[in-house]
């Protein structure tokens, strides 16, 4: 018989004992860092920072046809003043849905 080589013995040695630890172990490792590359990694980082900005729309820049401007009011007004509205027996709305084109001032 001839003589093993030392790759032969790696091979059927320690290689194949180590090889799937090796691979299980850069894995783990691939899968962790897109991780914290989707989920961010704990940091203060700007990216994940949410930017919070004050709006100060008034009635004013509402666009929009005057009746249902009337009747936003009326609806802001019982919001503030509830015992004005209960007197004369009025109930709270249970929703408002405002309908119009795209930048006509329906968020306020």
């Amino acid at each position: 018989t001839l003589p093993e080589s030392f790759w032969q013995r790696f091979v059927n040695g320690p290689a194949v004992m180590v090889l799937p630890f090796a691979y299980l172990a850069a894995l783990y490792w691939m899968m962790r860092r897109l991780q914290k590359e989707q989920l961010g990694d704990g940091n203060d980082d700007d990216s994940f920072t949410i930017k919070t900005t004050t709006h100060n729309t008034t009635f004013d820049d509402v666009a929009g046809i005057d009746p249902s401007l009337h009747e936003l009011t009326e609806v802001v007004n019982y919001i503030r003043e509830p015992a004005a509205f209960h007197s004369v027996g009025a109930h709270p709305p249970r929703g408002i849905l405002l309908y119009g084109r795209a930048g006509t001032g329906k968020t306020l």
